[in-house]
């Protein structure tokens, strides 16, 4: 040891003690490394080292040795912008200012500076998700690990290998991971919940799938059946809710339920091997009576976009056809929801209605024939409590009312259809509001709900129930279905127009005093329909689906099928998005986007007549020749 002189005592110095000089080529591993554990016991776990004129501090602690910055230890919440520790307070993990622009914090990475400094190789978590599963794969495959982190890090690796190939087998090798879901397809979101159900290995697991088909190209379910199949091969047993053909052809073992909907079901109508199932010896266009016979008499109305541009489509011009039945096909993330409602809905929902020329930032449009109604069909509830119905929603409930008030018994005591009402009348019960059922309310567990003792269900109080119509009470009325209150108000013009309706497109099974809230998406966006052919025909009106053969069975598809006509032979457009293929036969016109998914689609491969499309050589001509499926798809649209 020496003393060094001439250092001022009142200022704080900090002194480098150098401890050895190497040229490292010439010194042994095992004692350069002896060297370094001994510089980091004498510099507190600290050591520098220099070359020429640069020097570089590397320290064990978790703060930096030279500002004396502190950090806490590593977690995986400064990796997610979704919580409080690891997202950007100045953007709250959005990667945005208010005005729009991009966080200058964060610069758009959405991470606090911790999160954003992390690094595996040269990559953060943020410029890794920028890449789609494939090249992330190849990434982390190329890094050469220390050989004391391997045990460590060969796991998760394991781990994150398993989920990219999952994505890539299904079809979502194209999609950078960081992508917002609020861009993706129905088809890509629903693969990327089946992802994330079939990312991690097991063996000996049961999975349950309510129709993994729905929102898929019958080439992306094509996809899915293959991965399903390989659980099965590693001793996993696989249940599927299907309707789709292919999923049913696909599968080893069938069991039908029926033989109707509602109360007309309930009961095992077939089980057993695939091979023997009857279900699938009738061919589709046999099923559909409606394949091949146009709406109406062709129109000569039309309607062309111009410079239409959303997400993977840019300038396009298209002309379609109005007054007829319109669907748009192709593969998952092709481009179909951008046209149909980022160009076509989102620029004419922007007019007054009676308009004919249109202009927004996705495109301009001119239509031969003014636009009285836009009408947005989606699967959203129609009602946002356990109070609303389909009775109550398809307004044939205040009418049914008016008819109980009108009985003899009612008007002697002066009640009106007001009093009849189970959400504010007098007629209801008083305990349970209406509602038939009180709610218990459990600590530290979900709320429960009992059916109410006092009215035992039914709504109303004993006095309400006295009135009765055709030999039944008004809560009686509220439990029959669709097709049985149609019988006993056939001669009410209003109430039996609407409920007919509702039998027409498949909806017979359902009661009158059913929660709103129990309902399907498709079975919500069908009582919309009902609720548009119940009115009175106003105009030219332009309607949108999105996929409305989601969980219909192919009796149903038929269904709805010919309901859609109705509303064209009305003078009405009619715009869906498909992948039914019975739906598509019985177009009157089809636009097929194209040719693959994401940055490889956004074109219009197709448009045309069903008749026209079969002798094309796209996705879906290929299809409906009877093309045999095949995998990969990037082959398959290449």
């Amino acid at each position: 040891s020496f003393f060094v002189t001439g250092l001022e005592r009142a200022k704080q110095h900090s002194i480098d003690f150098v401890w050895a000089k190497i040229v490292p080529s010439r010194v042994p591993i095992p004692l350069l490394t002896e060297a370094i554990e001994e510089v980091f016991a004498l510099g507190g776990g600290t050591v520098t080292v220099a070359s020429g004129k640069e020097e570089k501090v590397y320290s064990r602690e978790r703060a930096c040795p030279i500002c004396r910055t502190g950090f806490f230890r590593p977690d995986p919440e400064d990796l997610s912008f979704h919580s409080r520790r690891g997202r950007c307070e100045s953007c709250g993990g959005s990667g945005y200012q208010r005005s729009g622009a991009l966080c200058k914090q964060c610069d758009g990475m959405r991470l606090q500076p911790t999160g954003c400094n992390i690094r595996v190789g040269e990559f953060n978590i943020t410029e890794l998700c920028l890449l789609p599963a494939p090249e992330i794969q190849e990434e982390l495959e190329h890094l050469e690990w220390p050989k004391h982190l391997r045990p460590v890090v060969s796991p998760v690796l394991r781990e994150v290998f398993a989920r990219l190939k999952t994505l890539e087998a299904l079809g979502l090798n194209y999609i950078p991971l960081d992508r917002s879901c609020d861009t993706l397809s129905n088809g890509e979101l629903q693969r990327l919940r089946l992802s994330a159900a079939l990312g991690t290995p097991l063996s000996g697991a049961m999975y349950i799938f309510d129709e993994p088909s729905a929102g898929l190209h019958p080439h992306d379910n094509f996809r899915v059946l293959q991965r399903l199949k390989d659980l099965r091969e590693t001793g996993n047993s696989v249940v599927l809710i299907e309707h789709d053909e292919l999923s049913v052809s696909s599968s080893d073992y069938v069991v039908e339920v029926g033989p109707g909907a509602g109360r007309e079901g309930g009961e095992i109508t077939f089980h057993g091997p695939q091979s023997q199932y009857p279900g699938l010896a009738v061919a589709p266009i046999e099923q559909n009576p409606t394949n091949g016979k146009p709406s109406i008499e062709s129109s000569s109305q039309e309607i062309s976009i111009v410079g239409g541009t959303c997400h993977n489509i840019e300038g396009l011009n298209l002309t379609l056809p109005l007054q007829q039945l319109v669907a748009t096909v192709g593969v998952s993330g092709a481009g179909k929801s951008s046209l149909v409602k980022g160009i076509l809905f989102d620029t004419l929902d922007k007019y007054e209605r009676g308009s004919t020329s249109f202009r927004s930032a996705a495109a301009s449009i001119k239509s031969s024939l003014s636009i009285d109604r836009l009408v947005l069909v989606d699967q959203s509830p129609i009602g946002k409590n356990s109070r609303s119905t389909p009775a109550s929603y398809l307004k044939v409930w205040d009418e049914i009312r008016k008819l109980f008030a009108a009985t003899v018994e009612a008007r002697a005591r002066g009640w009106s259809a007001g009093f009849f009402s189970y959400n504010s009348g007098d007629g209801r019960c008083r305990e349970c509001k209406g509602l038939g059922q009180q709610r218990l309310e459990m600590s530290f567990l979900a709320e429960a709900s009992v059916t109410c003792e006092y009215c035992r269900g039914t709504r109303y109080s004993d006095e309400a129930l006295t009135i009765q119509y055709l030999g039944k009470t008004i809560s009686q009325v509220l439990n029959l279905t669709f097709e049985e209150a149609k019988n006993l108000f056939s001669n009410h013009k209003k109430i039996h127009r609407t409920l007919h309706t509702a039998c027409e497109i498949g909806l017979g099974y359902l009661t009158l005093g059913q929660s709103s809230t129990t309902l399907s998406g498709g079975e919500s966006q069908r009582i919309k329909l009902v609720s548009e052919l119940a009115s009175e025909p106003r105009g030219h009106g332009v309607y949108f689906l999105d996929e409305p053969t989601v969980g219909l069975h192919r009796s149903d598809v038929t269904k709805l099928v010919r309901v859609l006509k109705r509303i064209v032979s009305r003078g009405n457009s009619v715009f869906v998005i498909e992948h039914d293929r019975d739906l598509i036969e019985a177009a009157d016109y089809l636009v097929e986007m194209g040719p693959g998914p994401g940055e490889r689609g956004g074109k219009v491969i197709f448009a045309g007549t069903p008749k026209e499309l079969k002798k094309r050589h796209t996705p879906w001509g290929n299809l409906l020749r009877g093309e045999p499926l095949t995998i990969p798809t990037s082959e398959v649209y290449a």
